[in-house]
């Protein structure tokens, strides 16, 4: 919470665009005061979970961001990867996980 509220309030940024994205516990495409208070939520346990984004969202590895301190200042890579001809060996499915609500990335898989 410490780290989403220094970005917010412009005194320290965070320093992927994936750890900014995190922040977006309301899926509006935007990082808000507004998604400090669903995070807050989950924490305290008033929620159970984040009612518009699933806990971790998952993207092609290889997404590039033409501003990565302002990832929502154009559309999001697309939360799929389509794999044609299946009979053909295919190495291109790196995704890179987002947990909504880590602003330091230390969240573990499977827990």
């Amino acid at each position: 919470m410490v780290l989403f509220s220094k970005h917010l309030l412009g005194t320290q940024d965070l320093d992927s665009p994936w750890k900014i994205i995190a922040g977006d516990a309301n899926k509006s495409n935007t990082f808000t005061t507004f998604d400090m208070v669903d995070i807050r939520k989950v924490i305290l346990g008033i929620n159970p979970k984040f009612p518009n984004v699933p806990s971790w969202r998952f993207f092609p590895a290889n997404a590039a961001f033409s501003d990565p301190l302002k990832p929502f200042s154009a559309p999001l890579p697309p939360e799929v990867i389509n794999i044609n001809n299946l009979q053909q060996p295919f190495n291109g499915a790196d995704f890179i996980g987002v947990k909504i609500g880590d602003a330091n990335a230390s969240a573990v898989s499977g827990q």
